[in-house]
């Protein structure tokens, strides 16, 4: 969906956009056949809200995603098409936002859904109702510091947004939980109780949670949904938590599942996949211990050793490739890929910050990751002085497919350096425990993200949830430049430039790409998932045969 001009009227086509990400798969050793009539899916995870202004883990955007609609819905591919309303405006000065909402929206009560639903949910976010995510997501509507409410209904069907500064990404936020409606007489009526139990909450989309429990939930199909895509299976049986959903699948208990790179192997030969490039693999060097509290040693270590060499050495697993950023594949920027924007290789040109300084960065955007380079980590070891620390070790998970790479990686840093770096291989508990308490020298760290390309930068702020970030106030200023951007090429100047400032901190090297992957049964199709893999959507989905 894209913008072809200020104070027009988009009328949306969502219907036919609709792709169908998951094609049949043929799975020879499915099983026995099962005779339910719906759906099954496992998830790890649990649910502990279904709150859509209170959210925070990815299974219950997932399952909210399935039960409501926004404003606006995301499509599989990334793009933006109706949800609650039919169509919208954008001021001149992109700080006005007029929507018009479809007729015949009702709540699965059968109440009607109007505007008014909308203002309310965004008040519950302007007076604290809501978590702080949903608050800071929509900083930009004005009245959420207190004041006029920036959030109005005219009539029933017209819902206003009025912004103190701009926000190109505001679209794409109101397809999330956080822009969901909600009733103010269900929601006071529940007594703070909305969405914590099966009967304080309503739903506007094509499922209603039937049946929740702590190890499943259940999905009935919505009887009176009037939106575009009502579910054609009438049940959706979600089993959490669960941890062998490979070996259910095998039995025939599951119809869909995620496959990770370890268990991809268990699957037969005639099972096809698909595959999501939504995580990247980094060298963490924690410049908060002793051994690495100096830039030249941590930059010695991330040019000591040749990358790109063991990538096409062929002793790489299948499920990793040669990561040029820090951002996964599938993350995006106002619906384009932010690697595929980058790769272009425009410079990145001068950034003038609010204290009136500047910096001239002369790479270019497709030359921002580090790679070998033995001169400069000779240079750097040189700068040392002979000082090299003792202790380092290099912390990884128990049973990581990446522990040949750090065999390889030892002996490049022993070879090129003369350091020694012993490995140290922890159970997965033990492994987190220790990278959240800083409690390492140098680590593998594994991150999946969605698509929102924010966040994934976000994450290494400081305020993020990486073990280690960035310091250097430019960084979180850069990542605040590219979110108030209108254009997608300086959006991407703005985000690589604070990609480069992450990478002269030597703290975090991108190593690999990684891929997840999901499956799904013989005589299922039509389930759709979010480009990243991260969610899942049945309302196409169907048994067949």
């Amino acid at each position: 969906m894209k913008q072809t001009g200020r104070k027009t009227a988009y009328t949306l086509r969502g219907s036919a956009l609709l792709l169908a990400l998951f094609v049949l798969l043929s799975l020879a050793g499915c099983g026995k056949k099962s005779g339910t009539v719906g759906i099954r899916a496992d998830f790890s995870g649990r649910v502990a809200t279904l709150d859509p202004q209170y959210c925070s883990t990815t299974l219950e955007r997932c399952i909210l995603k399935n039960c409501m609609e926004g404003l606006l819905r995301r499509l599989p591919d990334g793009t933006m098409t109706e949800g609650c309303a039919e169509r919208y405006e954008i001021s001149d000065d992109g700080l006005r936002y007029t929507f018009t909402l479809r007729e015949n929206l009702r709540w699965s009560d059968g109440e009607p859904l109007t505007a008014g639903d909308f203002v309310f949910a965004f008040r519950r976010i302007r007076e604290g109702a809501a978590g702080s995510g949903a608050r800071e997501m929509f900083a930009a509507v004005s009245g959420m510091e207190g004041g006029v409410p920036g959030v109005y209904a005219p009539d029933e069907r017209t819902v206003v947004l009025l912004l103190s500064r701009t926000d190109p990404l505001l679209l794409e936020k109101l397809a999330e939980p956080e822009a969901f409606p909600c009733r103010q007489d269900f929601y006071e009526g529940t007594h703070a109780r909305y969405g914590n139990t099966l009967t304080h909450m309503i739903y506007n989309g094509p499922f209603t949670v039937q049946s929740w429990e702590s190890g499943e939930l259940r999905l009935a199909a919505n009887k009176e949904y009037t939106g575009l895509t009502p579910a054609e299976t009438p049940l959706v049986v979600c089993t959490l938590g669960t941890d062998n959903t490979v070996e259910r699948f095998l039995d025939g208990k599951t119809d869909c599942c995620r496959v990770d790179a370890v268990t991809l192997q268990q699957l037969s030969g005639d099972a096809t996949l698909l595959t999501f490039r939504n995580g990247t693999v980094s060298l963490l060097l924690n410049r908060n211990t002793t051994q690495l509290d100096q830039t030249a040693l941590r930059q010695a270590l991330c040019y000591g050793f040749d990358l790109r060499a063991y990538t096409e050495s062929g002793r790489l697993p299948a499920a990793y490739e040669y990561a040029g950023s820090i951002v996964p594949g599938a993350a995006r920027l106002f619906d384009q890929s932010y690697i595929d924007l980058t790769s272009k290789g425009f410079a990145l040109g001068t950034v003038t910050f609010a204290d009136g300084s500047s910096s001239v960065e002369f790479r270019r955007s497709n030359q921002l990751s580090i790679s070998y380079n033995a001169r400069a980590a000779q240079a750097a070891l040189d700068s040392l002085q002979g000082k090299l620390p003792e202790g380092l070790t290099l912390l990884l998970p128990r049973g990581s497919a990446l522990e040949d790479f750090c065999g390889w990686l030892q002996k490049q840093w022993l070879d090129h350096l003369g350091m020694v770096v012993n490995l140290e291989i922890v159970d997965a508990d033990t492994y987190r425990s220790r990278l959240a308490k800083g409690d390492f020298t140098l680590a593998l760290y594994s991150y999946t993200a969605g698509d929102e390309l924010h966040t994934v930068f976000r994450h290494y702020g400081m305020a993020g949830g990486a073990p280690v970030q960035c310091t250097d106030p430019r960084y979180g200023e850069l990542l605040d430049l590219a979110g108030g951007a209108h254009d997608v090429e300086e959006a991407a100047r703005l985000f690589a430039n604070a990609e480069a400032v992450l990478a002269d901190q030597f703290i975090a090297m991108p190593l690999f790409y990684t891929e997840s992957y999901f499956a799904m049964a013989k005589d299922v199709t039509g389930i759709q998932a979010s480009a990243d893999g991260t969610e899942l959507f049945f309302a196409t989905a169907r048994r067949v045969g």
